[in-house]
């Protein structure tokens, strides 16, 4: 059976339990009310444009754009303790347009990596003892 409304459905003898049925199955589709996450069977935003209409967090200006710069945005403003995390730091030495950029080489990906590391780390209130040996090479030298 085939129906365009959820009444045309219900005519054609479809209970509530074949709705659900079929939306876990993905044969029910809702171009304006699709859920828009990651790794959902439809892309919300096609689907809608595919039906000739928009989805309704467009329409309530509530739609957000995946992107790296919005990533830490957001990720800056829902910080609740204060300090940066690791990952902050990481993000704050360079500019978002640039760092794009940069991930879309392989090689390039691995030496930004090493230098934002680096500089993650130098740029920290942590005391590092670089006296020490980078890895004890027997028991007795773990001990102090």
């Amino acid at each position: 059976m085939s129906a365009t409304s959820h009444r045309q459905a219900l005519e054609l003898g479809a209970s509530a339990e074949d709705f659900v049925w079929d939306y876990r199955h993905g044969y029910i589709q809702f171009p304006r009310h699709e859920p828009d996450l990651s790794g959902h069977v439809f892309n919300a935003l096609q689907l809608a444009a595919d039906h000739g209409t928009t989805h309704v967090l467009q329409e309530l200006g509530l739609y957000y754009r995946r992107s790296f710069t919005n990533d830490i945005v957001l990720a800056r403003a829902f910080n609740a303790r204060g300090t940066p995390s690791f990952n902050e730091l990481l993000a704050t030495v360079y500019e978002p347009e640039v760092l794009e950029k940069q991930l879309e080489d392989h090689c390039t990906m691995k030496r930004l990596a090493d230098e934002a590391f680096a500089k993650a780390l130098n740029g920290t209130a942590t005391k590092i003892d670089f006296s020490l040996a980078p890895e004890p090479t027997r028991f007795e030298q773990v001990l102090p």
